[in-house]
């Protein structure tokens, strides 16, 4: 099989690289990967993939990235191959503009959307009551949260307690899962002072690690969408990677830095569709 996939890569403020990768996976219908296929240049707007058949109940999927680098592109599931790219034909295509710079933000600032935080921790067991939460990092990228509050022990008897996380961030890059654009990983597990919070102390992890995954992801697509509006790339940020994240302790103001990419398939009348 022999098609060619239109792939558009813009950059700024620099200019991308002269030579991108494009590489081509079967996932099933979870989004995992199935098999990768191969990796071929984009040359003149083109990736060519020639490989075998799409095999029954199995979808595409392709990561763009620079040669020996992480994907600023993942398409997810798609049920057929963009393109293909035809001279005077109105095909759908995929548009990726490549940020060669880095944005830094807040952990706690508006930027940072640190409520998504706060919301996930308000969905806690009704023992354990949430008063106040602190972010901060560390030397090592890390960024670190961390909970005061309260543990019911009996009906009319609470103690407080503190308990701290720290978590490791890096870019997400599994082609069939664009949704995930930032994996948050406790480095250990989560200690704390005052009350002996048991089996809770897993569930108060388990809230901290969703909801900064949910903050971060909010906060970098926000970026990307910033990104693509100031640069008048022309597309939506639909399709968002990072390829770079770190937690910088900065005195009072620990903040993000991170490199954030966005991209979209676009055009034609039988566009592919996200499974």
């Amino acid at each position: 099989m022999l098609f060619s996939v239109p792939i558009q890569v813009a950059g700024g403020p620099h200019p991308p690289p002269e030579e991108e990768v494009a590489t081509f996976f079967w996932v099933d219908d979870q989004g995992e990967i199935a098999k990768t296929i191969e990796s071929v240049a984009i040359r003149n707007g083109v990736a060519v993939y020639n490989g075998d058949q799409l095999p029954h109940g199995a979808h595409w999927a392709i990561t763009v990235h620079d040669v020996s680098g992480l994907p600023i592109f993942r398409s997810g599931p798609l049920a057929q191959l963009p393109g293909p790219a035809q001279e005077f034909a109105l095909g759908s295509q995929i548009r990726i503009f490549r940020v060669s710079s880095g944005a830094l933000f807040g952990i706690d600032s508006p930027d940072g959307v640190p409520e998504l935080v706060r919301q996930r921790l308000n969905t806690l067991p009704e023992a354990l009551r949430v008063d106040g939460v602190k972010f901060s990092a560390d030397g090592a990228g890390h960024e670190i949260v961390e909970v005061a509050g309260q543990l019911s022990i009996l009906e009319f008897f609470s103690e407080t307690f503190t308990h701290s996380l720290s978590l490791s961030l890096r870019p997400a890059t599994a082609p069939g899962h664009p949704e995930q654009i930032i994996i948050v990983e406790p480095v250990e597990r989560g200690s704390g002072a005052g009350a002996n919070l048991g089996d809770f102390a897993t569930v108060l992890d388990q809230a901290i690690v969703e909801g900064v995954t949910n903050a971060l992801n909010a906060a970098v697509t926000q970026i990307a969408e910033e990104q693509l509006a100031l640069f008048r790339a022309g597309i939506p940020a639909t399709l968002v990677s990072a390829t770079q994240i770190e937690a910088i302790l900065t005195g009072s103001d620990p903040q993000i830095s991170v490199v954030v990419h966005g991209g979209a398939i676009v055009g034609g009348g039988s566009a592919p569709s996200h499974m």
